[in-house]
């Protein structure tokens, strides 16, 4: 198949979406199909690349530009994001000439402009859903407004989703959102799946480097407890910082925390008013695979995620979880056992199944068997397969339905 991305930002790998879209394509290439990237400033030197990583750039990605959006810039840009400028229709007829099939990864103007011109140009079209409401309302501090979420969903589906048959949900979790709130597409559910780079490392592919940086007060090696995503209102990391002072452990437990976003100050002052030993920082993809492999605890205290890929990842380097058991987070899916969940939004609860692991080392050693067997499951090779037939389907009903 000849396939055509279309995504605002392609380049810097600092938002899930974009490490999807990058991933996919990779896979995709990988599998015999052409995949063409239609973004803004696509950089070759400005990656953080994903190992052997490559893709198609061509002179029409430097022609298109991201855009400012007045008022809401720096919190867009603090989420580690940007929006691309809607570009001229002959740019999008050049791209989209050859394809036999366009994906859309976000509802954004940009996107939206590009389907319709595939629709002008009658080329099969399928879409993505990667984002909750709770994303943008929670930035806003009306995460729990439920009349502003579902009114986000309506606009969502006017605006953008209306114009597809074809969806993809990351999650079952996702689709049943979806459905309640009157999307009527084919809602194809295929998780994003695992890069093969993340598994299990042996003692001695384990390097220590990053926790050099780490001040300790004492001479043993210290409980590390591992969270990464984007720092902001729906992730909850301050109930994981907050749940440090329930536990037996606190003063043995060193908090790493991956990410960047607008929530950064606050939780460093949460951190130090609680007096939690933490460290943040925004890790490459090699440092990520270390993280998950030398952490005692995977923590995920999400209340809305569409999927959870830095858990999966987590799971996949054999680390064992604990998930916010929240009804907007479909990372709960992934636990084995109840002990790798708590009440979202229960610093104590949270801190409740932090103890119990510790204290039982001999079912954590078990459980990081179990994790590491099923995150063979989640890994992008056993799951491309079901994009390819995501992708033919919505290729072959236009044929058929001409619309």
């Amino acid at each position: 198949m000849n396939l055509v991305f279309v995504i605002d930002q392609y380049s810097d790998l600092n938002n899930g979406t974009t490490a999807t879209a990058r991933r996919t394509a990779q896979h995709l290439i990988e599998r015999g199909h052409h995949v063409e990237i239609l973004a803004a400033n696509l950089d070759n030197d400005n990656q953080n690349a994903l190992p052997n990583e490559t893709f198609d750039m061509t002179d029409l990605d430097a022609q298109i530009e991201t855009v400012d959006i007045p008022f809401f810039q720096t919190l867009i840009e603090e989420q580690g994001f940007a929006f691309a400028k809607v570009a001229d229709q002959a740019i999008y007829k050049q791209a989209f000439k050859s394809a036999d099939l366009v994906h859309f990864f976000i509802p954004s103007p940009f996107c939206k402009a590009g389907v319709n011109v595939a629709r002008e140009l009658h080329i099969p079209v399928s879409t993505a859903f990667h984002m909750q409401p709770k994303n943008i309302t929670y930035s806003i501090g009306m995460g729990k407004n439920k009349p502003a979420n579902n009114m986000i969903y309506r606009f969502l589906k006017r605006y953008f989703y209306n114009d597809f048959n074809f969806i993809h949900c990351p999650s079952h979790m996702v689709a049943d959102e979806l459905v309640k709130h009157g999307y009527e597409a084919d809602l194809r559910v295929i998780s994003n799946g695992v890069a093969e780079f993340f598994h299990p490392l042996d003692k001695a592919e384990i390097h220590t480097d990053l926790l050099k940086k780490i001040d300790l007060t004492k001479k043993e090696k210290p409980i590390i407890l591992l969270s990464v995503g984007r720092l902001s209102g729906e992730k909850r990391l301050d109930i994981l910082i907050d749940a440090i002072k329930y536990s037996k452990y606190r003063n043995q437990i060193y908090v790493v925390i991956g990410g960047q976003g607008p929530k950064e100050k606050v939780l460093k002052k949460l951190a130090k008013q609680e007096g939690v030993n933490i460290q943040f920082g925004f890790y490459e993809q090699a440092d990520l695979r270390q993280l998950y492999n030398l952490c005692d605890l995977y923590i995920h205290p999400a209340d809305a995620e569409t999927e959870g890929i830095s858990c999966m990842e987590a799971i996949t380097c054999g680390a064992v979880p604990i998930i916010a058991d929240s009804p907007y987070s479909a990372t709960k899916e992934f636990a084995l056992t109840e002990h790798s969940l708590f009440e979202a939004g229960d610093s104590k609860a949270l801190a409740k199944q932090i103890d119990y692991w510790l204290d039982n080392p001999n079912e954590q050693i078990k459980f990081k068997q179990a994790y590491t067997k099923y995150g063979e499951t989640l890994a992008i090779n056993n799951i491309i397969s079901e994009f390819e037939k995501f992708f033919q389907d919505a290729i072959e009903y236009q044929s058929v339905h001409k619309n």
